[in-house]
């Protein structure tokens, strides 16, 4: 079969099967419509590989300010959740979202509990836990968008006590 039909296609062609094939390495050789772009790849490579690293970067920078997010709506959270249970006092709430951040490793955070005197407020009033963190101090990569960033979370819980 491979026979007949090799020979069937060198006699419609000018050259033989193998001869196509040396042919074509020697026009890629000679020819220079066959080299211009030798260094096209290069400089596509030059050209794209600035642009694809930023934006790997920012999608990882971005991931981190999520995360930061996350970790301090879930802080403040439970601090709240710490605040309506009787007998809580706002060392212990401050110390629950501390705990908390530092698992997670975040640094720089503000922790405000209001009503300052929530221990003595009466039952039914709302308790808010707001935890505050620069960007900049829980970058990954610390770039120039983060610097004047501040990300913040609250949680408001009523008191069920008195």
């Amino acid at each position: 079969f491979f026979d007949t039909h090799f020979r069937r296609r060198a006699k419609n062609s000018l050259y033989p099967p193998r001869m196509n094939l040396l042919r074509l390495v020697a026009m890629k050789r000679l020819n220079p419509k066959f080299g211009h772009r030798k260094g096209s790849a290069t400089l596509e490579f030059a050209v794209c590989l600035p642009i694809l690293i930023m934006i790997v970067l920012g999608t990882v920078e971005a991931c981190g300010m999520i995360y930061l997010k996350q970790t301090l709506c879930v802080a403040a959270y439970e601090g709240a959740r710490g605040s309506v249970i009787p007998g809580a006092t706002k060392s212990d709430i401050v110390q629950r979202c501390h705990t908390i951040l530092s698992q997670r490793q975040v640094t720089g955070a503000t922790i405000v509990v209001s009503p300052d005197d929530f221990e003595s407020q009466p039952s039914q009033s709302w308790i808010t836990i707001r935890i505050t963190a620069r960007a900049s101090d829980n970058a990954y990569i610390g770039s120039v968008y983060s610097r004047a960033m501040v990300i913040g979370a609250e949680a408001t819980m009523m008191k069920e006590y008195d």
